[in-house]
């Protein structure tokens, strides 16, 4: 055992940079995969441990008090799974935070700090509760916001502008989330007292606890349904209802971490396989290379198991060593990508040590890989003196002489390269696979990146739809027209159109329709499928809804709005992730067959500057304030909530990138390696025969080049072939089925095109040994 163990030193010290290129893949592929378990598995538990640790309700609804009756506590009383129930008073106001970069809506829920609750429990995490009336404590998202304790937060209310100091922040984890715009506050018992001396009226939350927390989504859909979805909220002054539960809340907080572990888990599998082709391609061409050496052994008495147990031992060690660095490395490099997603997860997380995790990853990567080594060795075996003596070939064994240098016309150069690849068609194989893996993951990562940075606004137009600059809601139709001709007037406006939504039943779901007179006006990538309505009659669904209740174009579906029922023709599919991604879409004449009453009061307005839209929303406002709802700076309150989601998004893909690089610069130093080592014997002939250094280089590249070249083009073209398809895949759990972001031809072409000029300089680097391959040196082997 003891010359078995010195062998295997011995070709590691032969051929230390090639062992340390197999370690570094097999070490980022640990890494990848560690971070992929971690991300999906643990903060998944750490966020249901702060859900019991807090006692967060599985449903949760805001309403206004008056529509709280006995009706709907019997249905909650006698609506299986129901464990208990609780409600509170809250100060539920439509207003803005006011920071440098502008206006920010959103929806405040102020509660009072000294009351007693047994769910939705504040977990403070810094600061303290507020004692003073000018004291607020806010949820953890202002924290990764930039705010600290003592700092001033400025909001406008209806009322007008309120200022208040941060007294703390606390982990908010049925709202307070950048997916949404509700927030909820602490006050003192005279902050509280005050803000209802501003006129807002009280409002009531209804929070409950199932005995299947999955059941509050349930609960969610069928009490909505019930008792709100018919509700004419634009005409009897009511607040608009919010509603969520457990699963909404946590879908807010892991949907773009769970897309980020998928997107890893892409990336991981390309990076297994190269890395399996690689530990291949090694322990093949460590056979080949090493086939004189095999052969002495065998003649001084080593047996084709200790031969075996050689390269076993050496490949599978390595293996067993580069898993556990890569699985230590993530434990480096998971804080980082906490921090990073700090800021959409809003809850703090500090991952620790998971013995589970890091067994799978050491159980998958030792078990593939070391099956892959007893695969690649077993050749050695059966493996005789002879045999290795010359050059591995088994007597009366020739292969195929596929071009005949007396025969084929073209260069000798060229005719002994082509004859060279023949000779080695699986390390010709392997090798375009390994490039068209790489350059497909490049083109992948580079059209990401730049659509997440460069072009942003194509991204954000397929994930919510529409993007007007501005948008103003009005308390009725007659005053959006006023509004609609006080800004016509001005020359920088592109377009404007009347669009609004209005909550509905649609085949029995709580859907939010978007009504509008003009689809012909619409930009965005709304539409997924089919045609706008025209008619009527005529309606689209997203497919999330068409998906969940099994429809389809040409079907038709009811309607229900105040008590009145209607069918529908579906005529189109239409994408979105706002309620989750249950839309419709109808004329207003359409909408007006459930609704007879229904008004457009709601205008989206289009600019040519678009950097004007803040200007043009303070003038309509110091016109119009009196007669309207809000008014939004719309396109920079979607950049501000996207913005974190693409700024995460594009730092991890800016570090595959990287891992893509490294992966890359190690993979052509192995196959390039091990093949001038291979046809270092045929190198020695050729130079023998009177070949000059040059020609012999040009030999290697003319072997490798063609097969390189072909595989980085057909990875390259496949990678923007196939990204809007793989986007989709990624996207169609947040209701997004379409998506048309354009790739980057030119950025294709390039990384192809460096990826090429790397793969010749590394020829040309690893040739220099050439230089002093003798006559001398071939007789001496």
């Amino acid at each position: 055992m003891r010359e078995v163990w010195l062998r295997v030193l011995t070709n590691l010290k032969k051929s230390k940079a090639q062992a340390a290129c197999l370690f570094l893949l097999v070490g980022i592929t640990a890494a990848l995969l560690s971070l992929v378990l971690l991300l999906t598995f643990t903060f998944n538990a750490h966020l249901e441990d702060q859900g019991r640790l807090a006692k967060t309700p599985h449903f949760l609804l805001v309403e206004d008090e008056k529509l709280y009756n006995q009706r709907q506590k019997r249905y909650l009383n006698e609506y299986p799974g129901v464990e208990k129930t609780e409600t509170e008073k809250t100060v539920s106001v439509v207003g803005s935070i006011l920071e440098e970069e502008g206006e920010l809506p959103a929806q405040f829920l102020f509660y009072k700090a000294s009351a007693e609750r047994e769910m939705s429990l504040a977990l403070l995490k810094e600061g303290q509760m507020p004692k003073a009336s000018y004291e607020v404590c806010v949820p953890y998202l202002f924290s990764t916001r930039g705010y600290e304790v003592g700092d001033s937060l400025h909001i406008l209310l209806p009322s007008g502008e309120t200022n208040y100091t941060i007294s703390g922040f606390f982990e908010d984890l049925s709202f307070g989330s950048v997916y949404g715009q509700n927030y909820q506050f602490y006050l003192s018992e005279t902050g509280y007292a005050k803000v209802c001396e501003k006129g807002f009226d009280e409002s009531l939350v209804l929070r409950v606890r199932m005995a299947n927390p999955q059941d509050g989504a349930s609960l969610n859909k069928d009490f909505v349904s019930k008792f709100f979805a018919e509700l004419d909220f634009e005409h009897n002054g009511l607040e608009h209802i919010i509603s969520t539960d457990w699963n909404q809340s946590k879908l807010s907080r892991t949907f773009v971490l769970d897309l980020t572990a998928v997107i890893l888990l892409f990336f991981t599998a390309l990076s297994f396989l190269v890395t399996l082709f690689a530990v291949w391609l090694r322990v093949k061409n460590n056979i080949s290379e090493g086939i004189h050496n095999i052969a002495a052994l065998k003649v001084i008495g080593f047996t084709g198991q200790q031969m075996f147990l050689v390269l076993v031992l050496q490949y599978c060690g390595l293996v067993i060593i580069a898993t556990i660095v890569g699985i230590a490395a993530s434990y480096v490099v998971i804080p980082l990508y906490a921090q990073i997603f700090d800021q959409l997860t809003t809850i703090r997380w500090s991952p620790g040590f998971d013995p589970l995790c890091s067994l799978m990853v050491f159980a998958v990567l030792v078990i593939m890989m070391s099956a892959m080594v007893l695969v690649s060795a077993r050749k050695i075996l059966a493996l005789s003196a002879l045999e290795a003596l010359r050059q591995g070939l088994p007597t009366h064994s020739f292969k195929k002489n596929y071009f005949p240098a007396d025969q084929t016309r073209g260069s000798l150069a060229l005719i002994l390269a082509l004859k060279s690849s023949m000779q080695s068609k699986g390390h010709v194989v392997v090798t375009f696979i390994i490039m068209a893996i790489l350059s497909f993951a490049l083109v992948i990562e580079g059209s990401m990146s730049n659509n997440l940075e460069i072009r942003s606004d194509l991204f954000s137009r397929v994930l919510i739809g529409e993007l007007p600059d501005a948008r103003f809601f009005a308390n009725n139709n007659q005053e959006a027209e006023n509004i609609r001709q006080f800004v016509s007037t001005d020359s920088n406006i592109r377009k404007m159109y009347y669009s609004h939504n209005v909550d509905m039943l649609v085949a029995d779901n709580h859907v939010a329709s978007i009504v509008t007179d003009d689809f012909d006006s619409f930009e965005g990538a709304l539409l997924s499928g089919g045609r706008y309505p025209k008619h009527d009659n005529e309606i689209c669904i997203s497919g999330s809804l068409a998906r969940q209740s099994n429809l389809k174009i040409g079907d038709t579906v009811s309607v229900t709005k105040s008590e009145i029922t209607a069918l529908y023709l579906i005529v189109g599919m239409i994408q979105t992730m706002d309620n989750d991604g249950l839309v419709c879409a109808m004329t207003l004449s359409g909408v007006r067959n459930v609704h007879p009453n229904f008004e457009l009061s709601q205008l989206l307005v289009y600019l040519h500057d678009t950097d004007k839209a803040e200007e043009l929303v303070n003038r309509v406002n110091e016109r119009f304030s009196s007669v309207m709802q809000n008014s939004v700076d719309f396109r920079r309150s979607i950049d501000a909530h996207l913005v974190n989601y693409s700024s995460a998004l594009f730092w991890v893909t800016l570090i595959l990138m990287g891992v893509t690089i490294a992966l890359l610069a190690a993979v052509l130093y192995l196959v390039l390696k091990s093949f001038i080592l291979m046809r270092w014997h045929e190198l020695g002939i050729l130079r023998a025969l009177g070949f000059s250094e040059m020609q012999l280089i040009n030999h290697l590249s003319l072997s490798l080049m063609p097969t390189i070249v072909a595989g980085l083009a057909i990875g390259g073209a496949s990678g923007a072939l196939l990204y809007n398809p793989l986007l989709v895949v990624l996207t169609s759990s947040l209701g997004i089925f379409r998506s048309s972001l354009p790739t980057p031809t030119l950025l294709a072409v390039f990384v192809c095109m460096a990826l090429a000029f790397l793969a010749y300089a590394f020829i040309m680097l690893l040739a220099r040994k050439i230089h002093y391959l003798t006559a001398y040196d071939l007789v001496a082997e």
